[in-house]
């Protein structure tokens, strides 16, 4: 099978060297100002949609009196949006890497299950101050919307902040080696957004503002139905 396509992000296609932006630069360098036009950029495209937020929404929103702001930092509009996903894929990286480094130092086997409490899990901690999983929201309509197969994405590149990532991709393809590749993106695509969408529905409905067992029961069998799905049987052609 090819490289891995990134999990965390785009769920389509195969990696390309887009590289991020040369106006956003990479994300562990990112400063006070660029953090808070990222999230109040994130929380408005989550709520109403990407294409319908101007830029000037987005930095009066951060309290930022430059109208201009999210031009002169982040280059354009995808370059925002690039650096949403460069800066989000950054920070659950490391927990992704920590929860791979404990599971092979106690000898526990990296099966589906596993592999996707590691790959969805760490979305759980990406809220607004509200408590929304508003990163969730923004992948949900930036997937079915906004990426188009074979259309170069910022963290298709950016190895150095995708580490963890890559590997736990690499083990679900290693489980699902038995299918197609066009399968196996598919399957990892549909499993992600079954996730993110089920976190949106639960913000929508209250449930993630009462937690408690309620949002658990709902992780927990999202988790299951996406393990499901991954391994089922691909049905021979007719």
């Amino acid at each position: 099978m090819n490289e891995p396509a990134i999990i965390g992000v785009p769920l389509v296609g195969n990696p390309l060297a887009a590289g991020i932006p040369s106006a956003v630069g990479a994300p562990s360098d990112f400063d006070e100002t660029k953090v808070r036009l990222i999230l109040a950029a994130e929380t408005l495209f989550a709520e109403r949609s990407i294409e319908s937020i101007s830029l000037r929404e987005i930095a009066r929103a951060a309290d930022n009196g430059n109208n201009n702001a999210v031009q002169y930092h982040f280059g354009s509009k995808n370059g925002l949006i690039q650096a949403i996903f460069a800066y989000r894929v950054w920070q659950m990286d490391e927990q992704r890497r920590a929860g791979l480094e404990e599971l092979r130092s106690n000898g526990r086997e990296l099966d589906i299950p596993t592999l996707l409490e590691l790959l969805f899990l760490p979305l759980l901690d990406l809220t607004n101050e509200a408590g929304r999983h508003t990163y969730a929201g923004f992948v949900g309509k930036y997937l079915l919307l906004n990426r188009p197969i074979g259309v170069p994405h910022a963290m298709d590149s950016l190895a150095e902040f995708t580490v963890a990532l890559r590997q736990i991709n690499s083990e679900i393809e290693r489980h699902l080696q038995h299918l197609p590749a066009d399968l196996v993106i598919n399957r990892i695509a549909l499993s992600y957004l079954m996730f993110i969408n089920m976190l949106v529905r639960s913000d929508n409905d209250g449930a993630s503002a009462l937690g408690g067992n309620v949002l658990q029961q709902r992780i927990k069998d999202c988790l299951e139905m996406a393990a499901a799905a991954l391994l089922a049987p691909a049905r021979a052609e007719s």
